[in-house]
């Protein structure tokens, strides 16, 4: 919505902002679940075929695959964790705000 000066304004919404960081840990949860899985069918294999060349390139996917996947759910929780925060400094900064201008005002 434009200002009296013309200018666009945004409005933030800790809330929204919030629940964002909160629908991001729970994606966090559910990639180090269900990325994990995999393992106790690549562990069975790799059992199954001890001694044979294919059960070092099982192994090597694996770490790559975890390695990968750690990765991702790490990102995906810096993003929580910085939607979080951005949210309370928000709030933050809006209190402040309020707090002086009515400290002007008295």
């Amino acid at each position: 919505m434009p200002a009296a000066t013309g200018r666009q304004t945004v409005k933030a919404n800790p809330g929204m902002i919030r629940q964002a960081g909160n629908n991001a840990a729970a994606l966090q949860t559910s990639v180090r679940t269900e990325c994990g899985r995999p393992w106790e069918h690549v562990n069975s294999a790799v059992s199954s075929l001890m001694g044979f060349s294919l059960c070092a390139g099982l192994n090597n996917a694996w770490s790559v695959w975890s390695d990968q996947t750690h990765t991702l759910e790490q990102a995906i929780g810096t993003i929580s964790q910085n939607l979080h925060t951005t949210a309370q400094n928000y709030e933050a900064t809006e209190a402040a705000i309020h707090s002086q201008f009515a400290q002007q005002h008295d």
